[in-house]
């Protein structure tokens, strides 16, 4: 065997070698995307949960309801009572959680891996920009 002949071995086995190495890399990123995509099922399950919540129109109304039914029967004028009511539902409303807050949340997920999703952390954002909101 020439020294050409073993040179070319070499080289193709080096190649053979980054070959492998490159489709174990591939393979653990693939891993780690399919993981990274289970794990963001129960998170916006849990998000999209709680947004319907909100959006369920009867409870909605029937709280409202039910809040101005408490002012009329306390005593409260017909005019006031229905203004509060007004009021209570506006702010109600303003309480939903915004898509903006759920994009929000997917795209920090991907920059930081699927722990960075907190739905709790979310609804505290939602509770701060109520209050600054009054404020």
């Amino acid at each position: 065997m020439s020294g050409e002949e073993s040179n070319v071995r070499v080289i193709v086995k080096t190649k053979e070698k980054e070959g492998e190495e490159e489709i174990k890399e591939i393979k653990e990123l693939l891993n780690a995307i399919s993981e990274f995509i289970a794990s963001l099922k129960k998170p916006l399950k849990e998000y999209l949960d709680m947004i319907m919540e909100s959006l369920k129109g009867d409870k909605l109304g029937e709280d409202v309801a039910s809040f101005y039914k408490k002012l009329k029967e306390s005593g409260v004028p017909e005019n006031l009572a229905a203004d509060m009511a007004k009021e209570y539902l506006r702010k109600r409303l303003e309480a939903i959680p915004s898509l903006k807050g759920f994009f929000d949340a997917i795209q920090k997920s991907m920059k930081h891996g699927p722990r960075a999703i907190n739905i709790e952390e979310i609804k505290e954002k939602n509770e701060k920009k109520k209050k600054e909101d009054k404020e």
